[in-house]
């Protein structure tokens, strides 16, 4: 699928470190959708911007990480229930990558058996059995 100018995609990342743990985010109270609850950080597209650079500029927003566009991997998109195209990737980063969180509440390593417990926000939970064999 080609990313168009006019659809606004979701894009969600899982940065995950070779001993399999991914760093999960929780939203703070005034978050606008989802307050207060977990979920695979990410962002939406930006008029004219690419999933490609929408996602390294989410990256480096929510973490101050800098990615290449070949560090990641597009695994799934999805439409959510309310009509957007969310695009999920896998980016692998080293043990060494020490993300600072600039967005959201709260950030933790976490296993994937260990996010599969939780309700995500915006119907992340989908992602999940998907992820099962990237991870």
């Amino acid at each position: 699928m080609k990313d168009t100018k006019e659809e606004i995609f979701g894009v969600t990342f899982l940065l995950i470190r070779p001993n399999g743990e991914i760093l999960m985010q929780l939203r703070d109270q005034h978050a606008p959708k989802y307050p207060n609850m977990l979920c695979i950080p990410g962002g939406t597209t930006d008029s004219g911007e690419s999933v490609s650079a929408c996602l390294l500029r989410e990256v480096d927003e929510e973490y101050a990480i800098k990615l290449r566009k070949t560090d990641c991997k597009e695994v799934l998109r999805y439409k959510l229930s309310y009509g957007r195209t969310a695009v999920v990737y896998i980016c692998k980063i080293g043990m060494e990558v020490a993300p600072k969180l600039q967005e959201g509440r709260a950030m933790k390593w976490m296993l994937l058996s260990e996010i599969q417990k939780h309700t995500l926000a915006f119907e992340q939970n989908q992602i999940l059995v998907a992820m099962e064999r990237h991870v």
